[in-house]
């Protein structure tokens, strides 16, 4: 039996529809709805932030739909057919008069025209016009932690590699390491861990390490791990200097950091104090004037070393 459209008798169907074309001419003009009309474009920087901040609105053609995900169907003029629906983890879903539908794996047009299709071929409506919009996006997120400058959870909407996902997340802070971890839960439960080398796909342009993700990813870019000594005495900037953990930090760049000796310094008689095993401590001198002129190989320091530059009394 087909569907009687619902007001559809004397001056009343006319207002209506009359207001619904106005509503209709109205809609085409705001920046984001529910039907096929691209959303205007936004630079970068904005696009991205939105992203990560989950406040994006991704255009209907690239999303492509999958289980859980939360859809609204509305078909114009028939209110008895709307209805939101979550996608079960099959892909289906269930609508009045046509059953079971299998919608995973297919974006928001290709599952307005097949219900179009269907609601023809089944006889109840001929012209019917369907619209279909995303009401939460679960099937097709990642989610990016530590040291970028947004993160969270993003939605994938198309393919997406590492260097999409940095980008959509604001990028990396300064206080990145040099890997980054893609953690992909497998179909056994157990999860793969996949390393990358920041600094070869960022710097090098090393296109190997840019793998394409996959919806569940989680991605963790470790905060850089430093070490600190100290710098002490006779120097322009006394204090703590930091260097990464997995560089080498020696005494001519620790004084350095610390801005370099003042005129009073004995050079020639730098101390090193170092912790060691057990509790206990040892110091030995080096010559720092030796080091400059490439008369002795520069120390390397170790965590927590406290370097003492002394006064030089003449």
């Amino acid at each position: 039996m087909g569907l009687m459209k619902r007001g559809s008798h004397g001056s009343n169907r006319t207002m209506k529809v009359g207001w619904k074309i106005i509503a209709f001419s109205a809609l085409a003009m705001l920046p984001f709805v529910s039907m096929s009309w691209a959303a205007p474009e936004k630079d970068e920087h904005t696009a991205a932030i939105a992203a990560a901040h989950g406040t994006a609105h991704p255009q209907r053609s690239d999303y492509v739909v999958g289980p859980h995900d939360l859809i609204e169907v509305k078909v114009w003029d028939f209110e008895e057919l709307d209805q939101e629906v979550r996608i079960k983890p099959d892909g289906t879903i269930t609508m009045p008069l046509l059953g079971e539908l299998n919608v995973g794996g297919k974006g928001q047009k290709e599952i307005e025209n097949m219900i179009a299709r269907l609601l023809i071929e089944s006889g109840n409506l001929k012209k019917p016009q369907v619209t279909v919009s995303i009401r939460e996006y679960v099937s097709r997120k990642v989610t990016v932690a530590g040291a970028v400058s947004n993160p969270g959870e993003l939605v994938m909407l198309g393919d997406w590699t590492v260097l999409d996902l940095l980008g959509q997340a604001g990028g990396l802070n300064d206080r990145a390491g040099k890997k980054l971890h893609v953690l992909r839960p497998l179909a056994d439960g157990t999860t793969r861990t996949i390393e990358i080398d920041v600094e070869a796909l960022v710097y090098g342009a090393d296109v190997s390490q840019d793998i394409r993700l996959v919806p569940g990813d989680r991605i963790v870019i470790p905060y850089l791990q430093k070490i600190r000594v100290y710098v002490m005495g006779a120097v322009q900037k006394p204090g703590p200097v930091e260097f990464p953990k997995d560089e080498i930090m020696t005494l001519l760049m620790a004084i350095t950091s610390a801005g370099g000796t003042t005129d009073r310094a004995n050079e020639s008689r730098i101390e090193i104090r170092r912790r060691l095993d057990g509790g206990k401590s040892s110091t030995f001198t080096v010559n720092l004037r030796k080091i400059q002129r490439g008369k002795m190989e520069d120390v390397n320091l170790q965590r927590d070393d406290i370097v003492f530059v002394r006064e030089s009394f003449f």
